[in-house]
């Protein structure tokens, strides 16, 4: 996951311009040649710095089974010009792939093969759905809706993308349901080439109830629904909508789910059921909250930029402020009791939203 999506649509709500002319089909976009110099373009880590454990002696990086790539975003500017970086997972051969002219890049997802990398930016007015090879080519976009699309999911098998979306025919009737008559978020799903858009309704909900989705690794959806202008509820649907009943209903910000689907972190400003004041990790089975936290301090100054899990689910990779500094924020890695801590950039600046990806 991810940035958290009610602190990101905050910033970018305001550039909302009707797109004339939408359309059904794919369009490759290829790259500027005035551009090309910014992409596939290594990011230097400063002399002798290796990813390392923090607090020992020596570095144990070769106990730290970190494989696969990360893909992350560089936030600039208040999130306009965004940028996308590529890397291994143990820090190293950090890529700029930013596309040329496109703006406020979020919600990055990888494909299961770690081929794509899908997101969401604004093109012309709007925020759209588009996919790029993890080597900064072959760019595509996806959708071409007359409102903002946005935080794509790909299913397991590589076929389908699910993005939220809102349809000026689908109004919020009361606050507990969405703006009064203003158009609520819905979820959708298409081909992974961007053909057959189609509406996933939830069975036994209100046709105009805002929510938003996101796949897990068994091909399902988790679901979060807004039931208040504070408040959601998250449950998990099929593909048809309905409701599965093995996983308990329960509320609190969009939860990002370990790959076997056993626990999962929710990330809140406010206060969880347990005695944690910040974010936790749930094991679903017996319904325990685990406080996150790095070591044995807790609740360190994650700022909520964002968690992924391992492709193993041994660990938790997380954007980061141990320096106290609100303008900086790094990626580290850690196990799920705070043990193990890893630092893998060095970057000095921002960094939200990774995404780990087993592929090599």
């Amino acid at each position: 996951m991810k940035f958290s999506n009610a602190s990101l649509l905050g910033l970018v709500l305001c550039i909302t311009v009707l797109l004339s002319g939408a359309c059904s089909y794919q369009r490759i976009i290829p790259t500027s040649p005035s551009v090309t110099a910014s992409i596939n373009t290594p990011v230097q880590q400063p002399a002798n710095v290796e990813p390392m454990l923090l607090n020992t002696p020596t570095p144990m990086t070769a106990l730290l089974p970190f494989n696969g790539k990360i893909a992350f975003i560089v936030w600039n500017d208040a999130m306009l010009n965004n940028r996308i970086y590529v890397m291994k997972a143990n820090g190293s051969e950090q890529t700029d792939i930013t596309p040329a002219n496109l703006y406020a890049i979020r919600d990055l997802a990888w494909s299961p093969d770690g081929q794509y990398l899908a997101f969401d930016a604004i093109a012309g007015q709007l925020h759209q759905i588009f996919k790029i090879k993890s080597d900064g080519s072959g760019l595509v976009q996806l959708t071409f809706r007359e409102e903002d699309a946005q935080s794509p999911s790909w299913s397991p098998d590589g076929k389908y993308i699910i993005f939220d979306s809102t349809s000026p025919d689908i109004l919020g009737n009361s606050f507990t349901s969405g703006p009064q008559n203003q158009p609520v978020t819905q979820i959708y799903i298409m081909k992974a080439d961007g053909s057959e858009v189609r509406r996933i309704t939830v069975k036994t909900r209100n046709n105009n109830v805002p929510m938003s989705g996101q796949y897990r690794n068994d091909g399902l959806i988790s679901v979060s629904e807004q039931i208040s202008r504070q408040r959601q509820i998250n449950y998990v649907v099929d593909s048809n909508g309905v409701i599965q009943k093995q996983f308990p209903q329960f509320e609190g910000d969009t939860p990002i789910w370990s790959p076997d689907g056993n626990f999962f972190i929710r990330y809140s400003f406010l206060p969880p059921s347990s005695d944690c004041s910040g974010d936790v990790i749930m094991k679903l089975d017996d319904n325990v909250e685990m406080c996150l936290k790095i070591g044995d301090k807790m609740n360190p100054p994650m700022q909520g930029y964002g968690y992924s899990w391992s492709p193993d689910g041994n660990y938790i990779l997380m954007t980061a402020n141990l320096e106290n500094d609100n303008a900086h924020a790094d990626l580290y890695v850690m196990k799920l009791d705070g043990s193990n801590l890893t630092r893998l950039t060095y970057l000095s600046t921002r960094l939200v939203e990774p995404v780990w990806s087993a592929a090599p």
